[in-house]
């Protein structure tokens, strides 16, 4: 008797963890926002805010609806000083989802404003690299010596927006 109440307990308990496992992923927020320029180079520019991270830089990635095969723009809020001067430039970054090395030998651009950030471009089509990001669990971003990681548990919705954004 005493045997099945402990095994009823651990049950209920392994219940209780998975669906609180559940519940971090489900509670972390991804902000998409939009913006509209109109004249002669009408287009839309869409920019998927990542989920804070405890000592993390904020991540966020931004394309534009264009004509031509438009490149996937990164930026890291909070990265500390990365360059000499304001508008400095930070060699060796480099683009990793899952475990594929998508982009390496990048050049950063380096700010001060916001406790230091630096933001780069993909040499491809940003398009192509929604899909492994939507299917991946991780992503990083290596600048300099520095590596930083993003969990993407979670992220397939906030892709889905960021596609219909764009169109």
């Amino acid at each position: 008797m005493v045997k099945k109440h402990i095994l009823t307990v651990t049950l209920a308990s392994l219940l209780v963890m998975s669906a609180h496992a559940q519940e971090q992923t489900e509670n972390r927020r991804w902000t998409l926002q939009s913006s509209l320029t109109t004249g002669a180079e009408e287009r839309v520019s869409c920019m998927l805010v990542f989920p804070t991270e405890e000592g993390k830089p904020q991540l966020r990635i931004s394309m534009a609806n264009q004509r031509d095969p438009a490149r996937m723009t990164f930026e890291l809020r909070g990265v500390g000083a990365l360059a000499e001067k304001d508008q400095g430039k930070v060699a060796d970054v480099a683009l990793t989802i899952g475990s594929r090395t998508v982009e390496e030998g990048l050049e950063a651009t380096w700010r001060e404003s916001n406790e230091g950030r630096i933001s780069f471009r993909t040499t491809e089509p940003g398009g192509a690299l929604l899909e492994p990001i939507a299917r991946s669990l991780t992503m990083t971003v290596k600048a300099g010596e520095t590596t930083y990681e993003y969990d993407l548990a979670g992220s397939r919705r906030a892709i889905t927006e960021l596609r219909k954004c764009l169109r």
